[in-house]
């Protein structure tokens, strides 16, 4: 308490800069209380720790809220100012976070993006650039000046980026921009359904996690996928299943894969025997529809499962789901939990139309 409340002589003497900005936050969430926010007028430690706050996260949506975060970092009064205020920033958004929700409103913001004059997308990129500490980005296609951003920027610390896809667009120069940031291990390619691209090839050796298109799986190097744990693939409108067999027999080769969604509008039966002929070594599957509510499984597509599970060892949670309308399917599963357990003894979880099965001390339970 008595740190927070003695006043530095000098700001140089202040061991704000000792802390790292996760920290920093931790200690106003776990002491915003009144009585200490109100000593951010008179402690420069706790007005820096909010400055730090204030901008660990920058999310920008509209012309106005950009022109008005580069009037802030443009400070004319204090030279300094766009410095200290750079160094604070972890994580850089230009979208809209309710586009999954408000599609209408998403394409009026990127049309409002497109009117920024070339003065103001100028000043963005100089910004931007002087981001040493940046950890996450988020941009959006469709508006204009994202190639610009791909093009000219680069990130020594970027650790995440989210690239959200809008009128079935993808940039011809993301490759390029991945492959000049090895440090990423977060990777996501958001609401992408065009056309298949004919890119290079993509070298990301700290990837971890991934969550895009399919057909974007073939194209990492050997050295990309070796540390990859997660994925998350997404059939678009192109796809066919050569594309999502050429992407099944690239996850074979990754050693550490454990957790493997698909998102698609195949059979459920017809795919799961690509997965378990490609990649039995996993320990979470999951399957989830494009489009289109749940239908009951057939009693042909769970024996074929059934005999898929047998060359699995690992799997610990499976699940196959859909767009929830509201109502479960009136049909007793427990048959189909019991043949998939006998067949697959690593099973603890499953999750079948909408419902969820837990084992218990040799037990299917319904949760």
């Amino acid at each position: 308490m008595s740190v927070l409340i003695r006043r530095a002589p000098r700001e140089r003497n202040s061991i704000i800069g000792w802390f790292p900005n996760e920290l920093l936050m931790g200690v106003m969430r776990y002491s915003s209380q009144l009585d200490l926010v109100a000593l951010s007028r008179t402690s420069r430690l706790c007005y820096d720790i909010a400055m730090r706050l204030l901008y660990h996260t920058v999310t920008l949506s509209t012309g106005t809220q950009i022109e008005s975060w580069l009037r802030t970092m443009e400070s004319t009064e204090h030279p300094t100012l766009s410095l200290v205020l750079c160094d604070h920033v972890r994580r850089f958004t230009i979208t809209n976070l309710d586009v999954e929700w408000e599609p209408n409103r998403f394409l009026n913001t990127i049309q409002t993006l497109k009117n920024l004059s070339s003065q103001t997308v100028e000043a963005l990129i100089s910004i931007l650039a002087q981001l040493h500490h940046l950890e996450f980005l988020e941009l959006t296609d469709g508006i204009e000046f994202t190639d610009t951003l791909l093009d000219c920027l680069y990130f020594k610390t970027l650790f995440e980026f989210e690239y959200r896809a809008a009128d079935s667009q993808i940039s011809s120069l993301l490759p390029s921009f991945l492959n000049q940031h090895p440090t990423i291990t977060h990777l996501s390619l958001v609401n992408y359904n065009g056309p298949l691209q004919q890119w290079d090839t993509i070298h990301l050796p700290n990837l971890t996690k991934y969550m895009g298109p399919n057909f974007l799986i073939p194209l990492f190097t050997s050295e990309s996928i070796r540390m990859l744990t997660e994925a998350c693939l997404g059939a678009n409108r192109s796809s066919d299943d050569l594309d999502i067999e050429a992407a099944l027999l690239r996850l074979a080769t990754m050693p550490a894969l454990h957790r493997l969604v698909i998102v698609h509008d195949m059979e459920d039966s017809t795919l799961f025997r690509s997965v378990a002929n490609h990649v039995p070594r996993i320990g979470i599957l999951r399957f989830g529809k494009a489009k289109g509510f749940l239908i009951q499984m057939s009693s042909e597509d769970t024996h074929e499962i059934a005999v898929g599970l047998e060359k699995f060892d690992r799997l610990s949670n499976l699940s196959f789901v859909g767009v929830y309308n509201g109502k479960g399917l009136e049909c007793d599963d427990r048959p189909t939990i019991e043949l998939w357990s006998r067949a697959c003894k690593s099973l603890s979880s499953i999750g079948l139309h909408y419902n969820w099965w837990d084992q218990s001390e040799g037990h299917w339970e319904r949760m």
